[in-house]
């Protein structure tokens, strides 16, 4: 059985550089990015933030309202990311969208950082979707970058 995970994350408004110096965001590397993250386990009855051990259930819409509620936590209550862009980011993921959300700047496949060049991505939200197989084999990964609004 596959292991979907979903990473939100944020750039905080005054990020400068990666500890590195470089303008590299890698995904799952906070300290390295000195970028703030959530990773939600995505299940068949719930999702469960696996960073405050929180489970989300109920109907999808709820879900997808609860993660906008905590995105505000990452953004030291500055910005949330809106419950309908989570919604298409998701449909994206599962190959079921009508459309891309506007607002989406970045949508690569089997990519795990993006660049942040002149800091254009300051104050913005990213989502990071992987499967990985039962024998830990990565199955799929999708990365997003929301604009700003």
């Amino acid at each position: 059985m596959s292991k979907i995970t979903l990473t939100v994350g944020f750039v905080p408004v005054d990020w400068q550089s990666a500890s590195d110096g470089s303008k590299k965001i890698l995904i799952g590397d906070i300290d390295h990015s000195k970028t703030i993250e959530m990773v939600y386990a995505i299940g068949d009855d719930d999702w469960k933030n696996i960073t405050t051990s929180l489970i989300l259930s109920g109907e999808m819409n709820d879900i997808y309202k609860q993660i906008s509620n905590e995105s505000k936590e990452l953004s030291g209550g500055v910005d949330r990311l809106i419950s309908q862009i989570i919604k298409n980011i998701y449909e994206l993921c599962l190959d079921e969208a009508e459309h891309q959300d506007s607002f989406i700047a970045i949508f690569e496949e089997n990519k795990d950082f993006f660049l942040n060049n002149k800091n254009k991505f300051n104050g913005c939200f990213y989502c990071y979707y992987v499967t990985v197989d039962e024998h830990e084999e990565l199955e799929t990964e999708k990365l997003f970058v929301i604009k700003r609004k």
